[in-house]
């Protein structure tokens, strides 16, 4: 094997440096946003929307970079983007200033409901008296943005984090985050002011639970960690962290209940269901699943001493509300 001279070795170390720094960029800034977004009252306000449009450009520039000092630069071959381009491009058209008389024949409704409605046209026409087909096309051209930024991140997400190494790092951040936000739900509904974080207020909503405007957001979040500790309890090599996801699982059940989403709690039911049945279709031992078992009997314990009051008359106000009860 030939030796490199000094030179050889000056002449990567930028390389190695460049690819490095673009690897730190790509991975802080998801963490940065699974924190960010989550604090940020779930991520609803426009400046936590305009966060989120930066950070995932400097993520995308940083895996562009990437990909071109390491050579793998790959676009997945897959009828999806067919399907892709249809939508930005029908997005495109509903955002583009047109004339109001093609307007009349592509989507005489458009015209008809903007023209009762907004009889001087409103926001709808432009100066030169071009109109879009979009009612509120500053709306659609948010709303655009913000599904550009999801797509980034997924496609980036999916060919970053292809190691072991950086899977892991990325769901200790995501499952510690959800604890933590958990004992906060728990602590908050313990000590209700109407106020997020205590000083924060947003009484007039009256929907919020934990960090997140939308009680149903929190319980989402929830869900979606609910059954990576559930595996950790069957799976975990070591005693402590198995009694540590046991923990968690027990006070992010308690915290998704306290939160008095119905969709969250009846979601979760379901969710449990399934989880079992695949863990008897896959044969894992009974001792394992008792196991689960009793994490769920601590959790209904805690509830049971907290009260079931609360969740409770969250069910009967909705059976009433369909005439089942009276």
């Amino acid at each position: 094997m030939p030796q490199l001279d000094f030179r050889d070795h000056i002449r990567r170390l930028p390389h190695l440096t460049t690819v490095s720094f673009a690897n730190l960029v790509i991975e802080v800034g998801y963490v940065f946003l699974v924190c960010f977004l989550t604090f940020r009252y779930g991520g609803t306000q426009v400046d936590a929307i305009s966060v989120l449009e930066f950070v995932t450009a400097c993520i995308f520039l940083g895996f562009i970079a990437r990909s071109y000092l390491t050579h793998t630069w790959q676009v997945v071959n897959t009828k999806i983007w067919l399907f892709l381009g249809l939508f930005f491009a029908y997005i495109a058209l509903l955002v583009t200033p047109l004339p109001s008389g093609l307007i009349k024949y592509l989507s005489p409704n458009a015209r008809l409901v903007c023209d009762s409605f907004l009889p001087q046209g409103g926001l709808w026409v432009m100066r030169s008296g071009m109109r879009s087909l979009a009612v509120y096309s500053y709306a659609a051209i948010f709303e655009l943005r913000l599904l550009c930024s999801y797509g980034i991140l997924f496609y980036v997400a999916v060919n970053f984090f292809t190691n072991w190494h950086t899977i892991r790092r990325l769901f200790k951040v995501m499952l510690s985050l959800a604890f933590i936000i958990a004992l906060f739900g728990i602590s908050q509904g313990y000590h209700p002011t109407g106020k997020i974080y205590w000083f924060q207020d947003w009484s007039q909503a009256g929907n919020f639970f934990g960090p997140y405007i939308n009680k149903n957001h929190f319980a989402g979040h929830m869900l979606l960690v609910i059954p990576y500790f559930l595996v950790m309890v069957i799976f975990a090599k070591m005693l402590e962290q198995r009694i540590l996801a046991a923990f968690t699982a027990v006070m992010v059940i308690i915290a998704l209940c306290m939160s008095l989403s119905r969709g969250g709690i009846i979601s979760s039911v379901f969710m449990i269901a399934i989880f079992f049945a695949f863990l008897g279709a896959k044969n894992i031992r009974s001792k394992k699943i008792w196991v689960l078992g009793s994490v769920f009997c601590v959790a209904l314990f805690f509830l049971g001493y907290i009260g079931m009051g609360p969740i409770r008359g969250r069910f009967l106000k909705f059976f009433a509300l369909l005439g089942i009860i009276g």
